[in-house]
């Protein structure tokens, strides 16, 4: 019976039958020619910068810090930044996540912000608006106060006015003019002549 699994494969590939390529996310090292294990694909010097995972088959995350050769570096066994998230990220044992993420893509720190601005904004348009309108009913009562002294005056004179009136007798000499020239008595004595 052959046997199909080969001892050594040619250099970056791997396999039984030696047929498949190797990552090309891995290192090669000075020690061998292949760059990955024979029957695993596993990469045998680690993973060049921006890559993760046995096979160096994985992508760091895009908010890790880039170093100073400007590639993303992370652990190549769990991905972690090796320099820690950009700004507005924190890393987690998911990676790199949007500082206040709730999930969906938005901040909640923004969505809380704004929600709770609207809400001071209100508060505050209510308070105004209660503040005018106790003054408003203030300067109402105080101005219906005077009126309705004014009107009580009024008629306090007109009652006295009235009460005068009544203490003059009913008639009264209607025949004395402007001059106090009783017209009765001129008139009589015209008719003596």
């Amino acid at each position: 019976m052959p046997n199909d699994q080969c001892n050594f494969c040619k250099e970056e590939f791997w396999g039984s039958n030696c047929l498949i390529n190797c990552n090309i996310n891995c290192k090669h090292g000075n020690d061998s020619m292949s760059s990955c294990d024979i029957n695993s694909g596993n990469c045998k010097h680690g993973c060049l910068p921006e890559s993760h995972g046995l096979q160096c088959s994985l992508l760091c995350d895009k908010h890790c810090l880039v170093s100073e050769h400007g590639a993303l570096e992370c652990n190549q066994m769990d991905g972690q930044c090796r320099l820690g998230c950009s700004n507005g990220y924190k890393q987690t044992d998911t990676g790199c996540i949007n500082v206040g993420d709730d999930g969906a893509g938005t901040s909640g720190a923004t969505v809380g912000g704004a929600v709770g601005g609207a809400v001071s904004l209100l508060a505050i348009a209510l308070v105004i608006g209660m503040f005018i309108f106790i003054l408003r009913r203030r300067r109402k009562d105080s101005n219906s106060g005077i009126e309705a002294d004014a009107r009580a005056d009024e008629e306090a004179r007109t009652y006295e006015q009235l009460q005068e009136r009544t203490e003059q007798p009913i008639y009264q000499n209607q025949n004395v003019d402007d001059n106090g020239t009783d017209n009765y008595a001129v008139l009589f004595t015209d008719t003596n002549i």
